[in-house]
């Protein structure tokens, strides 16, 4: 009786083992089978634009995004301060996030001066907590010594440390 059960438990092993083996061998013939690839056609244009203007396109189109923006902030900022019905706490701290961001915005144009100055050209620079972001043609960013630079007028600038400065290439 009980050889008789090691013998059933011996095939069970036997025919789990052989399932086994025939599941590997199907999953690797699956597996080897090469994939299907479909090409897909469509129409291209191509327009030759100078990498200057493309540069100075997207970068303009930056700087008057950014400005804007601070506009909008600083327009809703001082609707806060002017508005009679608001109390003085939101006004004192609409008066504070005011100051705060004529700072920055003061710090920006004099960090992106700078770097102008240095000959990198026109950069926009934009200040956060606890970061800058330069955002610079790639030309003036193309070897290590001007990233290093830039990086390190900006930290000095905004007072910063280095690892808190970010460049970032206008498109080309």
């Amino acid at each position: 009786m009980n050889d008789e059960r090691e013998r059933a438990a011996r095939r069970v092993r036997t025919a789990g083992c052989a399932v086994l083996v025939a599941l590997l061998a199907a999953c690797s013939y699956l597996g080897a089978r090469q994939p299907q690839v479909s090409a897909v056609s469509v129409p291209v244009a191509v327009e030759t634009i100078s990498a200057r203007a493309l540069a100075a396109a997207s970068l303009e189109q930056t700087q008057q995004k950014l400005r804007q923006e601070r506009e909008n902030a600083l327009a809703l900022l001082q609707s806060v301060i002017d508005d009679p019905d608001a109390g003085s706490d939101a006004k004192n701290e609409a008066l504070k996030e005011k100051t705060a961001l004529a700072k920055r915005m003061e710090a920006e144009a004099e960090t992106a001066e700078l770097l102008s100055h240095m000959g990198f050209g026109e950069t926009a620079v934009v200040l956060g907590e606890g970061s800058v972001t330069v955002i610079a043609p790639w030309q003036a960013a193309e070897n290590e010594q001007s990233r290093v630079r830039i990086i390190d007028a900006a930290a000095t600038q905004t007072g910063l440390a280095p690892e808190c400065v970010k460049i970032i290439l206008s498109k080309k």
